[in-house]
């Protein structure tokens, strides 16, 4: 996760929250945030903020993982449809990977969890990923 501070704080965001767009010729919602819409081609210009709901579509279980990964396998990726309509891949946490017990249909909801760092002493990277909507809320 290479990456500047500056480019951090530009982004943050987005880091923090599901920013996407909702077209106002088709009425389509589209995430990531781009600026032409892919069903109509029109200017993409009423920002939304998505409520990071949404159902599980398909998943998989990671175990052979990317470089930078590899204490962290096994974990599960997932597709979630959001209840706006898009879907996106991402990963789900806060159930225990080698246990069969997830479902497609299981609703899910956004949650913020770190992703690493680019060394012990620079920026923390947070990012989302979802947790099964019945999963137990922390007050702190």
């Amino acid at each position: 996760m290479k990456g500047s501070i500056p480019l951090f704080w530009r982004t943050i965001g987005s880091r923090y929250s599901l920013i996407a767009f909702k077209c106002s010729s088709c009425g389509k919602t589209v995430f990531p945030k781009r600026k032409i819409c892919p069903s109509c081609g029109d200017l993409l210009e009423k920002e939304i903020t998505l409520s990071g709901k949404g159902v599980l579509q398909n998943y998989t279980v990671v175990r052979v993982p990317p470089d930078g990964r590899e204490l962290q396998i096994p974990y599960r990726m997932g597709i979630v449809k959001l209840d706006e309509g898009p879907s996106i891949v991402t990963e789900i946490t806060g159930i225990d990977p080698e246990k069969d017990d997830l479902e497609i249909g299981t609703k899910l909801r956004l949650a913020f969890r770190k992703y690493g760092s680019e060394s012990r002493d620079s920026v923390i990277i947070y990012g989302y990923k979802f947790i099964p909507d019945n999963y137990p809320v922390l007050n702190t």
